[in-house]
């Protein structure tokens, strides 16, 4: 029997239950269970996802601070020491799950919470400019489309004209 090298397996769906759960645990984890100076006043420390890797050894966790003003600088601490304290998270995390294997957590920052908040005022923006685009075509009623159908009108008689011919 000749071996298939390149057929998939069939994926599977426990590197995102188990994420799901890593997320959960560390959510009620960070910050009130870390005593790093530099965690202190954060109340919107927010877990948005955890990915995990098939084998369950290596996770990244992606956070973002809703609510805040941060600079560069407050964030590259803030993601210090995180990463500082991953292994006492995934020393409770061996506690909380059971499981053979507990993954390393590497912390990374989600910028995707402050890309929205920079493009939701220019949605909001095109939105009003749309309306009050409406509203100038609504108060001036000029009646394009009126003028167009009789040139299609004409033309059309036009060209039964020139068959006709």
């Amino acid at each position: 029997m000749k071996h298939k090298p390149f057929v998939q397996e069939r994926p599977s769906h426990r590197p995102m239950r188990f994420a799901e759960r890593v997320k959960q645990e560390l959510v009620d984890l960070v910050p009130g269970h870390l005593k790093d100076p530099r965690l202190f006043g954060l109340r919107l420390l927010t877990i948005t996802s955890v990915e995990v890797t098939p084998d369950l050894r290596h996770g990244n966790v992606l956070f973002s601070l809703m609510g805040q003003q941060k600079s560069a600088r407050q964030i590259r601490e803030i993601e210090a020491a995180l990463n500082q304290a991953s292994g006492f998270l995934r020393h409770e995390l061996m506690r909380r799950i059971a499981t053979k294997n507990t993954p390393q957590l590497v912390f990374k920052y989600d910028t995707g919470f402050d890309s929205s908040q920079e493009i939701d005022p220019l949605f909001r923006k095109i939105a009003e400019e749309r309306a009050t685009q409406a509203k100038t075509e609504e108060d001036c009623p000029e009646s394009e489309g009126e003028d167009n159908s009789d040139d299609v009108a004409g033309n059309r008689a036009d060209d039964t004209e020139e068959r006709d011919r």
